[in-house]
């Protein structure tokens, strides 16, 4: 499933004459999308969902070599440490020494230097040990680590367990050993997140960094399995904080980008059809494709939902600009947190393949205001891709 520079160029090429829009710009396709009758996603960013439509885009394949191109890395988060991509594997004691963990890093150049074509074949990322002597032996019913995030130089990580037939979450800390590279987490203390549901499999695969806070999301957050759905909040020391609520997100919710000075982030939001049975989805709210078709119960749902976090200033009041959209500014003062809302930009949908075959979307992180960077964990192997959009 690997694809190397020729099959970049002609993704990108394929993707552009779709979108019928001549590209311009350092990736060769500013903004390779089609919409549902119309031919590109140029436009108020964040305009009326009553008047936009929703994009689909043809994800830009990435060849990998090394330990991570084997479908058992099944990856499961990203993040950037300043210009360096850190990946983070389901199950990262495959890839180190025993009782250490391995993480793996790629610079921002490289990737640059892949997507734009002036690296031929494929991007090899290194192997950065984390130490964590024992993780998986002092976690009960430990299945992986599934989101990392960062303040500073401190290491934050979430944590799967299936504890007989009880699901349970859990929070770790650590350090980033800049001149080592290396990660080294404290074990001492492990926070339970508490998940408010027990779905086989399903647990907090998300995590926020903001305003020297982590908040944690779960996987499901569909009406008909999570009528009340919340984040979870931490300080940096692990104390738990309460929940913000949450806007009712039908299939899962995998991995998020960094929320940005306005409080926006984008969440991957993925449904593999044999999940229906587990997340007994509702009516799908957002946007489709095209507003004709009949629904498709067998067809995989791979999508990038847009969200935004919103606080109360200190009189108790969400903020809102002079256009009475509700906002608030990321760092400026110490209100409670609002709530997480869906915003008003539509749906990116990723072209399926055309055999119909899934992609478990895990991890994405945004690239330099050029798109999103994604991968996939096992299913149907370590996929690499960039989602060029127009911001």
């Amino acid at each position: 499933m690997s694809i190397g520079r020729p099959t970049i160029q002609s993704w990108m090429t394929a993707a552009c004459a779709v979108a019928g829009v001549l590209a311009t710009g350092s990736s060769g396709c500013a903004a390779t999308a089609q919409t549902a009758g119309i031919g590109s996603s140029s436009g108020p960013p964040h305009a009326s969902i009553n008047d936009a439509r929703a994009t689909v885009v043809e994800p830009v394949f990435l060849e990998l070599a090394g330990p991570i191109a084997d479908p058992q890395a099944e990856i499961s988060g990203l993040t950037w440490k300043d210009d360096m991509l850190i990946i983070l594997p389901q199950f990262p004691d495959r890839f180190a020494e025993a009782g250490e963990l391995g993480f793996f890093t790629l610079t921002r150049d490289e990737i640059l230097a892949a997507i734009d074509g002036e690296h031929v074949g494929p991007v090899t990322p290194r192997r950065v040990t984390c130490h964590a002597p024992g993780l998986s032996r002092i976690v009960r019913g430990f299945d992986g680590l599934e989101a990392i995030g960062l303040i500073g130089d401190r290491c934050y990580l979430s944590i799967e367990a299936d504890e007989d037939t009880v699901m349970a979450g859990y929070l770790a800390s650590g350090r980033y050993d800049s001149q080592n590279e290396a990660i080294v987490m404290d074990l001492e203390r492990l926070t339970a997140i508490p998940l408010g549901l027990n779905i086989p499999n399903l647990a907090e695969e998300t995590m926020l960094i903001v305003d020297g806070e982590i908040l944690t999301i779960g996987e499901a957050n569909g009406a008909n399995v999570n009528p009340h759905p919340v984040a979870k909040r931490f300080d940096a020391e692990l104390e738990y904080l309460g929940t913000v609520p949450l806007p009712q997100i039908e299939y899962r919710v995998t991995d998020a980008t960094r929320v940005d000075d306005d409080g926006r982030f984008w969440v991957i939001n993925y449904l593999w059809p044999g999940d229906r049975k587990i997340l007994k989805p509702a009516d799908d709210p957002e946007l489709p494709l095209d507003p004709n078709a009949k629904p498709d119960p067998d067809q995989c749902v791979e999508r990038l939902l847009e969200l935004r976090l919103v606080r109360k200033d200190v009189g108790g009041q969400a903020t809102s600009d002079a256009g009475g959209e509700v906002r608030h500014a990321v760092g400026a003062g110490v209100g409670q947190w609002s709530r997480i809302e869906r915003t008003d930009t539509p749906p990116i949908y990723l072209a399926l393949q055309p055999d119909g075959v899934c992609r478990n979307w895990e991890a994405i992180a945004e690239l330099e205001g050029r798109g999103f960077l994604v991968m996939t964990d096992k299913y149907p192997t370590t996929l690499l891709a960039f989602v060029p959009y127009d911001f």
